[in-house]
C-alpha cells in the first residue's frame, strides 16, 4: 500500500493553518500487516531530514499529528491498527463518504461496505510549530542538542543542573529482504509458573517437574535489539509472538552465560509482573479520588518458555547438547516496533501530554508507597489497539531499588536518588495528594 505525505504546519494567530512545500512531498510502499504507528514514525524521520537542516533542533512526536489529507482528524482509536485495517476504518462503511474523496463521491453513494480498501492513501503530519519554537527557545540557552532537568536543591549550595539528551533510540528494521532472513527452527518448549500475589504484589517463579510441551517456530535472524536483548519472531499455534533474550548482562556484549540469561530473564518477568500490579493499584487509588487520568494503560503479558529439544535453537546462541534445557526465553505478544519513551535509567523528564503526565504520577505514587525504597525507570511502551480502543503496553521496565538486585539497569540507591532530585510534579501528583516534590524549581 503507497502512502504519501504532506505536512501540514499549525497557524499562529489569524494565519490558518497551510501545507508547508518546503518540507516537501514523499511517498513509501508499505506491507499490509506494518502499523500506522510506524508509518508515523518513518514520516517524523522523513520530515526531520530537511527540518534539522532549517531549525537545528528535530520535531518530536509530540509536536506532529497523523491527519487525513485535507486537514482531516483521524477516527478514534485507530493509531494501533495494522496499516489494511487503518485505511479499511476510514475508507469503508458510511465514514468513506468523508474520508475517501473517490468516484464513490461523486456518484453521490455515501455506502462503502462493499468496495476493497484503495492500495494508494494521502496522509499528512500536522506540525505544532508553536509548541517546537517554545521547546527550542528554551532549550537554546545551554545547547540546541540538549534537555535541560532541574535537580533538588540543597540549602547552601546552587541549583545543580542535569543536561541530558532523551531521545528514542528505535530505528525502523528493514523489511525483510532475503529467504535467509525468515529462516525458523522448530522448539518444544515448557512453560514456567510465574504467580504474582494478588494482594502483596510478590511474584514467585518456579518450573514444574513435568509439563507439557508447546512446539513453537523461531526465527533463526534477529528480529530486532535493544541495548541489552534480542528479539526474535516466535509463533505458537498461530499466534504471532516474540522471544528475548540477554547478550548483554553489564559484563560486554555476548558474554552472557545460559545461567545469567536464566538469571536475568526471571528478573525480567518479575519486574514486569510487579509493575503490572503495582498499575493496578495505582489506577485503583485514583479512582477512589475521583482523578481525571488516562485509564488505557497496560503491562505488557509476558511468560517463561525453556527449550526442551535435544539442541538448542540457533537463535539461542546455545549450539552444544551440553546445554540441554538451559535455552531460556522471555515471551511476549508480537506488537509494532515503533516505541514512546517516557523516562531513561537516570533520566524522568515532565511531559505535558496527559499519558505521559499520568505516568509520571504513576512513577511517583510507586516511590511513595515503597517507602522510597523502589523507582520505575526506562518507562516505555507502544500503542496496541484492543478490541478496538488505542492503549499504551508498558514493556523492559527497569527497576531501582534500595538492595540494588532487581536485576540488569538497576542504579540502587543512587537510581532513586535521581527520581527523588529530578521529580517535576503534575496535576495528577497534586490531585492525589502525593507529596509535592522540588516544587518551586522551574525549568529555565
Amino acid at each position: 500500500i503507497l502512502v504519501t505525505f504532506s505536512c501540514r504546519v499549525k497557524g499562529s494567530g489569524r494565519s490558518k493553518d497551510a501545507i508547508d512545500f518546503s518540507c516537501g512531498t514523499w511517498g513509501k510502499a508499505w506491507a499490509k500487516m506494518d502499523y500506522i504507528s510506524e508509518v508515523k514514525d518513518d514520516a517524523l524521520a522523513t520530515v526531520n531530514v530537511g527540518w534539522e537542516k532549517r531549525e537545528g533542533v528535530s520535531l518530536l512526536s509530540t509536536e506532529i499529528e497523523l491527519r487525513w489529507s485535507g486537514n482531516k482528524v483521524l477516527m478514534a482509536n485507530t493509531l494501533g491498527l495494522s496499516v489494511y485495517d487503518f485505511i479499511k476504518y476510514h475508507t469503508q462503511g458510511s465514514e468513506g463518504y468523508f474520508y475517501d474523496l473517490s468516484e464513490t463521491k461523486s456518484r453521490g453513494d455515501k455506502s462503502k461496505k462493499d468496495t476493497a480498501p484503495p492500495l494508494t492513501v494521502a496522509l499528512e503530519l500536522y506540525i505544532d510549530k508553536a509548541s517546537f519554537l517554545e521547546r527550542k527557545e528554551r532549550i537554546s540557552v545551554p545547547n540546541l542538542s540538549t534537555t535541560i532537568v532541574p535537580m533538588r536543591k540543597r540549602r547552601g549550595t546552587q541549583s545543580i543542573t542535569a543536561v541530558a539528551r532523551l531521545v528514542s533510540s528505535f530505528v525502523r528494521t528493514p523489511r525483510v529482504l532475503s529467504v535467509d532472513q525468515v529462516m525458523v527452527s522448530e522448539v518444544s518448549l515448557s512453560q514456567a509458573n510465574v504467580i504474582c500475589d494478588s494482594k502483596t504484589g510478590e511474584v514467585d517463579v518456579s518450573w514444574p517437574a513435568e509439563t507439557e510441551g508447546k512446539i513453537g517456530a523461531i526465527g533463526d535472524s534477529i528480529f530486532s535489539s535493544g541495548k541489552t536483548k534480542h528479539v526474535y519472531k516466535l509463533t505458537i499455534k498461530n499466534e504471532l509472538l516474540v522471544a528475548k533474550r540477554f547478550f548483554n548482562c553489564g559484563n560486554g556484549v555476548d558474554d552472557v552465560t545460559a545461567a545469567e540469561n536464566e538469571t536475568s530473564l526471571i528478573s525480567e518477568i518479575t519486574r514486569l509482573k510487579s509493575t503490572a500490579w503495582l498499575l493496578q493499584e495505582f489506577k485503583d487509588f485514583a479512582l477512589s479520588k475521583d482523578t481525571d487520568f488516562s485509564r488505557d494503560i497496560l503491562v505488557s503479558d509476558a511468560w517463561l518458555f525453556r527449550e526442551s529439544n535435544t539442541i538448542a535453537s540457533k537463535a539461542s546462541g546455545l549450539v552444544s547438547n551440553d546445554f540441554f534445557g538451559s535455552a531460556v526465553w522471555l515471551v511476549e505478544p508480537r506488537r509494532t516496533r515503533s516505541v514512546e519513551k517516557y523516562s531513561s535509567t537516570l533520566l524522568h523528564p515532565r511531559r505535558g501530554d496527559k499519558i505521559g503526565i499520568t505516568l509520571n504520577a504513576f512513577a511517583h505514587y510507586v516511590y511513595v508507597i515503597t517507602k522510597q525504597k523502589l523507582v520505575l525507570a526506562d518507562i516505555q511502551g507502544s500503542v496496541v489497539n484492543m478490541e478496538g480502543v488505542d492503549v499504551i503496553v508498558l514493556f523492559d521496565i527497569m527497576h531501582h531499588t534500595e538492595e540494588k538486585d532487581s536485576g540488569v539497569g538497576d542504579f540502587g540507591p543512587e537510581g532513586i536518588k535521581t527520581f527523588a532530585d529530578q521529580h517535576k510534579c503534575g496535576y495528577i501528583c497534586h490531585a492525589l495528594g502525593l507529596n509535592v516534590m522540588n516544587e518551586g524549581e522551574d525549568d529555565e
